[in-house]
């Protein structure tokens, strides 16, 4: 047989395969590359959609930033923004050649870190009350005529109970706002404060009768009211009654008589707190498992006393901008140890938060038509929504 050029068929058929892997082998490597390319592409891709990423975190910080520099307000403190800000901007550092990337974020950022370095050192303030400008929900009470006396709050059962001193009425709400009942006490003519124990008792003062009363109660059904212990011996203008879980005791304020008086549950006496001397109107208490808190309304401050003994510790005194403590008539500690308090006097009927140090952090006087209007109460959740119990005859309950 004949073949081409005068080669053999077998040089032919070798050269053939030769050829073939040649080929073979060309177009696995253009594969392999093909493969190598798009991966890169990938690569490039995923990098130029982090950094796109993280331009749109320093975007966002801009805007906290802005918001600190025109509010005066800081979610953080100023080294550890700066860090957070510095440590965005890294991240633009990664194979940013590689992509088309708009640096004009970058640039605004530096020099809003530029700016904020020149700002003075802020406590910290707690992003959870920033916005406390609004409030969440507003409870119209129908019956609001008469002044509303005090608030007291249990998250565990859920309840909301305030007293209508002029109706001699208790009122108990859902913590959702949902109002549940209320009753009236016609042995109690004058109800100034109110204390939550538990599902079934309340503790009271009673300025007419001058006395402390424990009662039973159904706040679930139809009230079923029972006078369940009261004092013997009368106390003067008892402001503010709170019931210790931790020591399973009764702590009753008296405005006017400048002391604590200590009851157990059945309350039999059990020890009086001298306030004379240093605690001049003394308003609201609070307690926590070590220390009691008396509110002064007389000289503003807050005076801190340690148990068992019962040895005052120390005083906190507003500091900063808004130390407006003209009448603080209730307050609340956080689980933070932070203070919000219920001020009032002329125009200011607001609500003031302060740290654990004294230091003032925030205030809001709620808006419009659901204005605070000389605040009797306060308390704030573990969620930190701030409960208020105000003379806004329209929208007396609020919540922040």
């Amino acid at each position: 047989m004949a073949t081409p050029f005068g080669y053999s068929e077998e040089f032919w058929l070798e050269t053939e395969v030769v050829i073939n892997t040649s080929f073979d082998k060309i177009i696995a490597e253009v594969n392999d590359r093909r493969n190598v390319v798009l991966a890169q592409m990938r690569d490039i891709r995923n990098i130029k959609s982090e950094i796109l990423k993280s331009i749109n975190q320093i975007e966002n910080i801009k805007i906290a930033i802005e918001n600190v520099m025109t509010e005066n307000r800081i979610y953080d403190s100023k080294d550890k923004t700066i860090a957070d800000l510095n440590k965005k901007i890294s991240l633009l550092q990664i194979d940013a050649s590689n992509a088309d990337v708009d640096y004009q974020f970058v640039f605004e950022a530096r020099e809003l870190r530029r700016g904020l370095a020149n700002l003075g050192a802020i406590e910290k303030t707690p992003k959870q009350y920033i916005t406390k400008k609004h409030a969440q929900s507003v409870i119209p009470i129908a019956a609001n005529k008469g002044r509303f006396g005090r608030l007291s709050v249990n998250e565990e059962l859920g309840l909301i109970v305030v007293n209508n001193s002029s109706e001699n009425q208790i009122m108990y709400f859902s913590l959702e706002g949902e109002g549940l009942s209320y009753f009236t006490i016609e042995s109690c003519p004058c109800i100034c404060a109110i204390e939550l124990i538990n599902h079934q008792e309340i503790v009271l003062s009673d300025l007419q009768t001058a006395r402390v009363i424990r009662i039973l109660f159904n706040p679930f059904g139809e009230p079923d009211l029972k006078i369940l212990s009261k004092t013997k011996e009368k106390f003067e203008f008892i402001v503010s009654v709170i019931y210790d879980k931790y020591s399973d005791l009764i702590y009753a304020l008296s405005s006017t008589g400048h002391c604590i008086n200590i009851f157990n549950r059945n309350l039999a006496p059990r020890d009086k707190i001298q306030l004379m001397g240093y605690c001049t109107f003394p308003q609201s208490i609070f307690v926590t498992r070590e220390e009691i808190y008396i509110l002064d309304c007389g000289n503003p401050c807050l005076h801190i006393m340690s148990k068992p003994k019962y040895e005052k510790s120390r005083s906190l005194l507003p500091m900063g901008n808004g130390l407006y403590l003209d009448h603080p008539a209730s307050f609340s500690i956080d689980k933070d140890g932070n203070v919000i308090v219920a001020n009032y006097i002329g125009d200011h009927n607001v609500i003031q938060i302060y740290s654990p140090a004294g230091q003032f952090l925030y205030s809001f006087p709620g808006e419009h038509d659901k204005a605070i209007i000389k605040p009797n109460g306060v308390f704030v959740t573990s969620g930190y929504n701030i409960i208020v119990l105000s003379n806004n005859m329209d929208y007396p309950l609020q919540i922040f």
